[in-house]
């Protein structure tokens, strides 16, 4: 065993605001998203980009952001 791994007596994981508030992060993330589909012609609430989010994880997609586009648009050049 190594010394670091010696020293290493707890070990945390954050999984979902548990310890860290994630809350203006996901805000300005679903913004972003919503600006992008405007600058495309194309309109998309905040509310509709939360939902795809939140249907992706309850999917346990391994991308969320992909299959959150996926379900948002069938657009290609919009997903990129």
């Amino acid at each position: 065993m190594s010394l670091l791994a010696a020293q290493v007596r707890w070990l945390f994981f954050d999984l979902g605001n548990t310890l860290v508030d994630e809350g203006a992060a996901t805000e300005f993330r679903i913004g972003h998203l919503a600006d992008r589909f405007a600058r495309h012609g194309r309109r998309c609430s905040a509310e509709d980009i939360q939902r795809a989010f939140e249907a992706a994880s309850a999917e346990f997609a391994p991308r969320a952001i992909t299959r959150a586009l996926e379900k948002l648009t069938d657009d290609p050049d919009l997903r990129q």
